[in-house]
Parts: C-alpha cells; structure tokens; sequence
C-alpha cells in the first residue's frame, strides 16, 4: 500500500478536481508519512482454499501531507484561462505573482525550448488524488 502505484503517480502533482473542500490547483501532494505498528498478536484464519494465512489487521497508519496554497479572487490578474480543460487546472500552486501589479498570473513552460512545436505545460501536472484512497498494484 505505501509504495502503491497511486502514491507515486501522485508525488509531486496538484489535484486535478476540487477534492473535499479545496478547489482544483489549491493541494500539492507531497508525500506520506507512516507510523507502523505490531498488532498485539498475530491472528492465523483457515480458508477452504487458501490455507492458513495472517488475518488483515490494521499494520500501520498512513497519513498524506499536502501543501495547500490558494488565491483570493481580488489577487487574481487579467487573463488566467479558463478554458484549460480539467486536466489542467490554472489556479493555486500553477499561478505565480508579477512584479509589476503584484498580482497572480498563470505561468507554464516548454520542457524543451529546441521544439517550437512542444506544447507548453504548468508548472505542477495534476492527478486526481481521489485515487489516493484506492489500492491499485
């Protein structure tokens, strides 16, 4: 489960939707901690088919850090786009502040400045992190 394919997937990105209460582009992912634990002793269940095998007891707890930054409309600048689509969500941890008004702009980059015909992308990629509560190998 820590090292699942979801949590790695994950590092490093932005939510790609509004996730609980925080709007698309407000929480960076950036990492778990976890507390293991021995359980006071181990339970051995017998399966038709299986055999003997450990019983799924709680191991560990695993708690998701996120770092949450968020704008208030009045910061906002002329221009940020809308029309990004939901894969990229141009608010929160994708908008930097300008010097000259101080106020929050969509910022992105080309990865490789010798393609012209590269698309530009944001600063932090998006991942649905709702699929960080699913195990998925």
């Amino acid at each position: 489960m820590v090292f699942c394919k979801n949590i790695t997937e994950a590092l490093g990105r932005v939510n790609q939707y509004d996730f609980i209460k925080f709007k698309a582009g407000t929480l960076l992912f950036k990492g778990i901690e976890v507390n293991k634990y021995a359980p006071p002793y181990q339970i051995i269940g017998q399966a038709a088919n299986v055999g003997a095998r450990p019983e799924h007891t709680r191991m560990c707890d695993i708690t998701y850090i996120f770092e949450y930054f968020s704008q208030n409309n009045d910061d906002l600048g002329q221009g940020i786009p809308g029309g990004l689509g939901q894969a990229i969500p141009a608010f929160g941890h994708n908008l930097t502040i300008h010097g000259s008004d101080y106020k929050y702009y969509y910022v992105s980059a080309r990865p490789n400045a010798l393609n012209p015909k590269q698309d530009y992308r944001p600063i932090y990629l998006s991942y649905p992190m709702e699929k960080l509560f699913r195990y998925d190998v």
